[in-house]
């Protein structure tokens, strides 16, 4: 019987068949892919111990089972239980339910004398802000006791907004609670080791990649692993017993365990976590057997069976490098993914897969779910390994890059690679001519390449490319200091209406202007962001904006990641909602904004603005400096860009293949107009929330912000 019929558990499946074996397959989705290899399958959540067994022991009356195991799922719970009911080999009740709960998990520790980091439960906001005090001098982890691929999961340093990392952290686990751990600044690795004969068998030490922690902070997002590890012998049998020490604890004295290890500042190792299971990601059921030879997954099911496991079946064979790295395109919807066939080409290429389609969108990410692909290598030695890797990964390219501050983001990074295919001044010239005439109405493309180009004169060829990469970073993340500094001058407006109205405050926006089209928090949306999070009720009002629907598919999809209440409206809608008093207040983005005040942005603000005017509802534009154009006097002449005809004569749909394609739907001979952006007037326009404050949208206004 093998718990879950996920991807991850095709392995246990074909090596049950492999031996020989029936197979009972249980998951709660009929049409779970490993289950096209049962024989039987039990309909049922593997989170759901005391039904499983139930339901196995049913079974059990017309077919004998003759052992119960899962690999990369954490329900070691309901693989006990089964085995509790049946009378079969396994770990007990208690020992699975310490691996699932971290608390108590760590108290076990504690009780033991096993090292681990400095860790506390957390009952409240207050009880985090004591137990964090020191964030200045040292970062923390908060998390739920019972969650999984990194739900909830947070760094906690002294930006951290304690109030909303407490909630976060709290909504993803079962029980709502959390703790919170002292984060230890070393090397992290995973353990796969099996326990027999009071031994600790452990083939091989994966080093876990967190190269990108600053980036998803406060998320904590693995982004691969690495075998071998860079440990020495000594430190790898001080791991070892660390893990058999921690699994006694815990009351296992056999079978397999998984461990999550961090090297501290003195060197010594710590347990972050134990899993009574074999671990996900492929580790286990790939990696481990191309690097050592030891094949994991039959030790488990052999223990599952009643088996006598020998040493022999545990000891490394092999000595080779293997590398696994996931990776993660910007956030937006996907409109191709381009390379993979030529990745999967690759020398090295043990395994690869892409989780996500054309058409879909890629989150902001969050936990391990947000990945997008992985590609797995294996090597001679651990340098063939990572270099095989990123050639990989380099071989795919995917997604769209749009959205103001977003665009000027990628405009600096574009130069910095095109400095590096050709760092002469002909070249770079050539290529930031290029790069504005690609987006002519988004100011920020110019502003972003005329702030590389002027931090780049006089720089010496040799530097240009560091110097240049440096300004691009700068740039992303100035950018995002603007959009959360937006998000707080908003908030005060969205709170004196509800301190008013007592009431749900309904917000109207149009098109998107949030985290997806910006570098973080939006713009237009950052203020409701930060409204949310101080508790204040929001409902937004979302514009499809046609014809590209961004708010109907970007905008829904933000706001819904955030909990946020949202209804869609064709375009034309918010008039009468405004005639009705459903809207409170509109807030939208610009792609840029004249020193005047004038707003040139998505095509049907203007709308918008005239319909607010006339039922006196109040109308903001949320924009950062870089969009403001301070030579262009009239409107006039902003250039305003023709898309293409089709976005307006087809949409996307699925054809009779399954497949997303495009479909006419209007007539074939009707030509069609496509202006992307039109200019709302300073006089509909409540006033302008930029990052350093709320300002008139006039010329005094403006220059009353950013020039006194």
């Amino acid at each position: 019987m093998i718990i879950g019929g996920g991807v991850e558990q095709v392995p246990a499946y074909k090596r049950a068949k492999e031996r020989g074996f029936s197979i009972l397959g249980t998951d709660i989705d009929p049409n779970a892919p490993a289950l096209k290899l049962a024989d039987y399958v039990l309909q049922v959540s593997t989170k759901n111990p005391e039904e499983t067994a139930s339901r196995a022991k049913e079974f059990n009356k017309e077919k004998k089972i003759d052992g119960v195991m899962t690999i990369a799922n954490d329900v070691p719970h309901t693989v006990a239980t089964v085995a509790e009911m049946l009378n079969l080999p396994g770990i007990s009740i208690e020992s699975a339910l310490i691996a699932t709960d971290k608390l108590l998990m760590k108290n076990t520790f504690k009780i033991n004398k096993v090292p681990c980091p400095w860790f506390a439960e957390v009952n409240s906001e207050d009880e985090l802000r004591s137990l964090a005090s020191d964030r200045k001098n040292q970062r923390y982890v908060i998390k739920p006791i019972d969650g999984s691929g990194a739900r909830g999961v947070l760094l906690i340093d002294e930006s951290t907004d304690l109030s909303w990392a407490y909630k976060e952290s709290k909504k993803w686990g079962i029980s709502g609670k959390i703790i919170i751990e002292k984060f230890e600044d070393g090397m992290q690795l995973s353990t796969e080791s099996f326990i027999l004969n009071n031994k600790c068998f452990t083939p091989a030490l994966a080093e876990r990649n967190y190269s990108r922690l600053d980036e998803f902070k406060p998320y904590i997002i693995e982004d691969g692993g690495t075998i071998p590890a860079l440990v020495d012998k000594k430190l790898s049998e001080k791991i070892s017993s660390l893990v058999l020490k921690g699994a006694n604890a815990m009351g296992i004295s056999k079978g397999i365990i998984k461990g999550d290890i961090v090297i501290n500042k003195a060197g010594e190792p710590l347990i972050i976590e134990l899993a009574a299971r074999l671990s996900g990601g492929w580790l286990s059921t790939h990696q481990i057997p191309a690097a050592t030879g030891v094949d994991l997954v039959n030790a488990v099911m052999s223990e599952a069976l009643g088996i006598e496991v020998s040493e022999k079946e545990l000891t490394t064979s092999k000595d080779r490098a293997t590398a696994i790295r996931y990776f993660f395109p910007e956030n937006g919807k996907i409109l191709s993914i381009d390379g993979f066939h030529k990745m999967k080409k690759c020398k090295g290429i043990l395994k690869c897969g892409i989780f996500k389609e054309v058409g879909e969108i890629q989150p902001k990410v969050k936990m391990h779910p947000d990945r997008f692909g992985y590609v797995l290598v294996e090597g001679s030695d651990r340098e063939n390994a990572l270099s095989l890797v990123k050639d990989a990964i380099n071989a795919i390219k995917t997604m769209e890059v749009r959205g103001a501050p977003l665009i000027g983001g990628t405009a600096a990074f574009g130069l910095v690679l095109a400095i590096k295919e050709n760092n002469s001044l002909d070249f770079i010239k050539k290529s930031s001519e290029e790069l504005v005439a690609s987006r002519p109405t988004a100011i920020n493309l110019q502003w972003a390449v005329h702030r590389m180009n002027n931090k780049l004169s006089f720089v010496e060829p040799g530097d240009l490319f560091n110097v240049a990469l440096n300004e691009a970073k700068e740039i992303c993340k100035e950018d995002e200091g603007f959009c959360e500094s937006i998000g707080k001058n908003g908030l005060n407006i969205i709170e004196d209406i509800y301190n008013k109205k007592k009431d749900t405050v309904n917000i109207l926006t149009h098109c998107n202007a949030g985290w997806l089209a910006t570098i973080d928090w939006g713009t237009a949306t950052s203020p409701i962001y930060h409204a949310h999070q101080k508790g204040i009720p929001i409902h937004v009002w979302v514009d499809e904006t046609r014809p590209r629907n961004q708010g109907a598919n970007l905008t829904s999809y933000e706001l819904n990641e955030e909990e946020i209440p949202n209804t869609i409206i064709a375009d034309n809608t918010g008039g009468i909602l405004m005639q009705r008093g459903q809207v409170d207040m509109c807030i939208v983005g610009t792609d840029r904004t004249l020193s005047n005040g004038d707003v040139c942005n998505k095509i049907g603000t203007y709308l918008k603005a005239l319909a607010a005017h006339d039922n006196k509802v109040p109308f903001y534009v949320a924009l950062p400096s870089s969009t403001i154009d301070w030579n262009l006097k009239n409107s006039k002449d902003i250039p305003i860009e023709e898309r293409d005809p089709k976005e307006l004569s087809h949409v996307d749909g699925i054809n009779k293949d399954n497949k997303v394609d495009k479909v006419l739907i209007y007539p074939e001979k009707s030509k069609s107009l496509n202006l992307a952006f039109d200019v709302t007037p300073a006089k509909y326009v409540t006033a302008l929330i930029t990052e350093k404050g709320i300002c008139e949208a006039s010329t005094e206004g403006l220059n009353g912000l950013f020039k006194n």
